[in-house]
């Protein structure tokens, strides 16, 4: 619209995407109601609607003042010109600061109501702290959880009373800056190799002793034909586990267990993916494949680090899954040809 109007500066696009009166229908992309699509819309539109899955964004917020003041009290009506400092000076001049504050406090609150009602299933509230403005709101309201009396608003609220708060509870990510990319760019076909190798893995339990037949019937049976992501795993494979120890933990043997791409869930509820997990009446072994090989020694040991922080995760979460036997983790690196344990 705004290029059919004959304009195609940045700049002017810019300042018409700032205006505070722009019509609001400009910037609305109706989605048919029987279309399986996420929906991006204002709290203010949401009003009314409920939605399976609501993902709320929420920015710490601060009192805005008005231009003007309006005092009404009384037969006539006042506009001020008013900052917090000089309403503290004077206490009728207080009492209409603080009206309009409190007024605006309570719009904040019903918006927030409004977002936090609007889901059926599940609600996920995504909160960003400007670490340059710093605000409460509504960081203090959410960091203790929400009432129980707000499940009794929800579109369908929990059937039995005693799980209402249990249903409501929050589970929180501990905040912090985005960590930086150590990547210098994203290598997706490094991405989809990492993804064919993972993915071949997890369809060997074990492999015995004609373990390079094993894994050549592996490959064959993920139906690549001649796809060369297949000769290289077939040559990094066979060169990898004809020198390593490791082909070890893909021998069967008495009371041995192994769980391929092995899923679970920590106590915030946030989902973790074990590459292969080989559990033994002696111990558990976690085992977590890594392919590829950055080259520059730096950027090695940035995601070396990553590796092992990662890996340590996993062996938390076995150690709650196995209580009651030593976890153990192992890195391999599959194109180096080495590996790194952790205990």
């Amino acid at each position: 619209d705004f290029e059919a109007a004959g304009k195609n500066d940045l700049g002017e696009f810019l300042e018409m995407t700032s205006r505070q009166d722009r019509p609001d229908p400009a910037w609305n992309i109706e989605v048919p109601l029987g279309i399986d699509a996420v929906r991006v819309m204002s709290i203010h539109k949401a009003k009314g609607l409920e939605f399976p899955v609501v993902i709320l964004l929420q920015y710490g917020q601060k009192f805005m003042p008005p231009e003007f003041y309006l005092d009404a009290r009384g037969e006539t009506v006042r506009v001020l010109k008013l900052v917090q400092a000089t309403a503290e000076t004077d206490d009728d001049l207080a009492a209409v600061y603080g009206e309009e504050k409190d007024r605006h406090a309570a719009d904040r609150m019903n918006t927030l109501y409004v977002a936090l009602t609007r889901a059926v299933d599940e609600l996920h509230v995504v909160g960003v702290r400007s670490p340059v403005r710093k605000s409460d709101y509504p960081f203090n309201l959410l960091d203790g959880g929400l009432p129980a009396s707000l499940g009794r608003a929800l579109p369908h609220p929990p059937r039995d009373e005693a799980r209402v708060e249990a249903d409501l509870t929050l589970r929180f990510r501990v905040g912090g800056e985005v960590p930086p990319d150590t990547r210098p760019e994203v290598d997706f076909e490094g991405i989809r190799r990492g993804i064919y190798f993972h993915d071949l893995l997890a369809g060997i339990d074990f492999l015995g002793e004609s373990w390079e037949e094993r894994l050549g019937r592996a490959i064959r049976r993920k139906g690549d034909g001649g796809d060369p992501r297949a000769e290289d795993a077939a040559r990094v494979l066979a060169r990898f586990f004809r020198e390593s120890p490791l082909r070890a933990y893909f021998e069967r043997r008495p009371g041995r267990e192994v769980f391929n791409e092995l899923q679970v869930c920590d106590r915030r509820g946030e989902l973790f993916r074990l590459d292969r997990v080989v559990a033994d009446p002696e111990g558990v072994t976690v085992l977590d494949y890594k392919t590829g090989d950055p080259g520059d020694p730096e950027i090695r040991r940035i995601r070396d680090a990553e590796d092992r922080a990662q890996l340590g995760r996993y062996l938390r979460l076995a150690a709650e899954v196995f209580p009651k036997r030593p976890v153990r983790g192992i890195l391999v690196y599959l194109d180096r040809e080495t590996w790194e344990e952790l205990g």
